[in-house]
């Protein structure tokens, strides 16, 4: 035999309710799941072309990584000390850059903080490093824009600036890298031609992190953004 369920026209509305409460609650589990996930969150296309790994993370400078974080304390790995001032570690593909007060360009493994090679330009600082396809860009205090090779520290080209471009963390967007200089002088060179793509000449000197996005680039200096 066959039960009948019968459903009442004066209480219709207030089923259509708790229905669509109930769907709109079961639709929106998935969504709170995802989001309880660490994943990557798509960078803008003209910083993404490269892959580079940029101080502060991305090319707004965000300081946002999305990577998994460390639930517990387990204690000191390791210690390294140095014979002088030493800024901004930078992981990427595996190893840790270091720059010192001197210009020199350490790279240490992450694990136990062992040198594996050292990068030495003529003066410094070294300060926050770039690093895109196999190549670590930095500038540094002897008037030159640097990009050497990760994994054998071998010099794969340098720039001649007008002054020390020690100040500001390199930003790679769309197959260009920008810099300023302690002068004023903000650069964009072509990474393919390692040319002068353009120049401008800002009031004074470039003394911290240029951002950007796919219209345009934020230039910090003295005085003025």
């Amino acid at each position: 035999m066959r039960s009948k369920v019968v459903i009442s026209l004066t209480n219709l509305p207030l089923i259509l309710i708790i229905l669509s409460v109930c769907l709109g609650a079961c639709s929106a589990l998935p969504a709170i799941r995802e989001r309880a996930v660490s994943k990557p969150i798509s960078a803008s296309p003209t910083a993404s072309i490269e892959h580079a790994i940029l101080y502060r993370g991305d090319a707004g400078r965000q300081g946002l990584y999305y990577e998994p974080a460390p639930r517990t304390f387990g204690g000191v790995s390791w210690r390294k000390s140095f014979d002088e001032d030493a800024y901004f570690p930078m992981y990427a593909n595996g190893m840790l850059s270091i720059g010192t007060s001197s210009g020199k360009l350490l790279a240490l493994d992450p694990a136990s903080g062992q040198e594996r090679w050292a990068f030495a330009a003529e003066t410094g600082p070294i300060l926050p490093v770039a690093v895109s396809d196999g190549l670590i860009y930095f500038g540094a205090g002897d008037k030159r824009f640097y990009a050497v090779e990760a994994q054998t520290r071998n010099l794969a080209w340098f720039f001649e600036t007008d002054s020390s471009i020690w100040s500001a963390s390199p930003l790679i967007m769309g197959g260009k890298v920008y810099f300023g200089s302690y002068r004023g002088t903000i650069y964009c060179l072509d990474l393919q031609t390692h040319q002068v793509a353009w120049t401008f000449k800002a009031a004074s000197g470039v003394l911290s992190q240029i951002a950007g996005d796919e219209a345009r680039i934020y230039v910090p200096i003295e005085t003025f953004l």
